[in-house]
């Protein structure tokens, strides 16, 4: 509810929005595509490409990245993640849905290092 009142502000400002979030169920998404829709504007969907080895092995680059700080997310919220998920479509209203690949990108060594410390440089 707090996303959505602050993207009806931004809105009514004028202002593009980007909801950086998983929103796995159409419910999820729905509130943001009418108000989109509401507003006349278009709302594209970016779908992230992350196979589900490469997120788990990102997951853990990010709390070693952190040193600890932030914390993995445990095994069960992939579960549950995959058991709610449901693949956006332009039925639901979107105008547009963009796949992304994932292609690593590093500010630094040591984050380039922690990436590939467990992955393989054979294909």
């Amino acid at each position: 509810e707090k996303c959505l009142k602050v993207c009806k502000e931004q809105l009514s400002n004028g202002k593009s929005v980007v909801v950086d979030n998983t929103n796995p169920k159409v419910e999820a998404r729905k509130s943001f595509i009418q108000l989109a829709q509401k507003q006349g504007i278009p709302c594209r969907c970016f779908v992230m490409n992350t196979p589900l080895e490469l997120a788990k092995h990102l997951n853990y680059v990010r709390q070693n990245q952190t040193d600890g700080e932030v914390r993995r997310i445990p095994e069960v919220g992939y579960n549950v993640y995959k058991k709610g998920y449901s693949e956006p479509t332009k039925g639901e209203g979107f105008s547009e849905i963009v796949q992304i690949d994932f292609i690593p990108s590093f500010n630094s060594k040591r984050d380039e290092a922690l990436f590939k410390q467990w992955t393989s440089t054979e294909r």
